[in-house]
């Protein structure tokens, strides 16, 4: 779960029942090993603190399959939010997908995620240093508040010869209202979205994305025939913030609050 430098890479996302997870998640294994930050467990925890203009514009850019676009995040990891807090910023032209972020300390990451002013970061190389200057340009320079927190359980796998290729299942999606830079923590607070609706299937499916650089390995067009995997666009950020706005929540600029009637 280090960061990574910022790069080109190509994300195939598709939508599976659990025992075809399961099936792909053994067909990969002569090509992938566990995640070795995993540390003999089989899946790690995600939550992700999503913002958005006041307007929800890169929610709507989503939507419409804007060909340019960008997600803004704050992520961390454990089931208590107590992991390592990353700044992140997710660039997409099409196909490809440039992912930046910076390992932020904990005890700072409200002030250099949020801060108006000047903020100082002799803690952090001169890159990263570059990442958070991008981040805080986006957030500040378009009043981006936080509107949601996605919250799921991850299966990961690395490339056994490149270790750019991620294979990753994701389940147990759920999520929080936000409308302050917290990552909450209590697993119980977090109400489900992977319920059979989301997926438009008559039950609730796993999410797996093939994460690869420039070349496209070998073994992936076998998987694809073998399990009819058919492409998806599924966004968390976007069916979670609809569940938000679905359950009488009303968006203003820089905060969510319950309608009043």
């Amino acid at each position: 779960m280090a960061g990574r430098r910022a790069e080109g890479r190509y994300e195939l996302k598709y939508v599976v029942p659990e025992e075809c997870a399961r099936a792909i998640a053994e067909h990969v294994r002569p090509y992938c090993d566990p995640d070795p930050f995993l540390e003999g467990e089989r899946e790690y925890t995600i939550s992700s603190l999503y913002l958005d203009t006041p307007t929800l514009a890169h929610y709507h850019q989503k939507r419409i399959h804007q060909r340019d676009r960008v997600k803004v995040r704050i992520r961390t990891y454990g089931m208590l939010s107590d992991g390592p807090v990353f700044l992140e910023l997710k660039r997409r032209t099409g196909d490809v997908v440039v992912k930046s972020r910076a390992r932020v300390p904990r005890e700072r990451w409200v002030a250099l995620a949020s801060s108006p002013g000047p903020v100082e970061m002799p803690d952090l190389r001169a890159l990263k240093q570059y990442v958070v200057e991008d981040f805080r340009t986006h957030v500040l320079g378009l009043a981006m508040r936080p509107v949601v927190v996605v919250r799921y359980d991850r299966e990961p796998y690395v490339g056994r010869t490149d270790p750019g290729v991620r294979v990753t299942f994701d389940r147990r999606l759920r999520f929080l209202p936000a409308s302050e830079f917290v990552l909450p923590s209590r697993d119980v607070d977090y109400l489900p979205f992977d319920y059979a609706g989301v997926f438009f299937a008559g039950r609730s499916l796993v999410v797996l994305e093939i994460k690869f650089d420039e070349r496209f390995p070998v073994w992936v067009p076998d998987l694809i025939r073998r399990f009819d995997l058919a492409r998806v666009s599924f966004s968390k950020y976007c069916n979670s913030l609809e569940r938000v706005l679905s359950c009488g929540w009303d968006h203003h600029p820089g905060r969510l609050a319950p309608v009043m009637v």
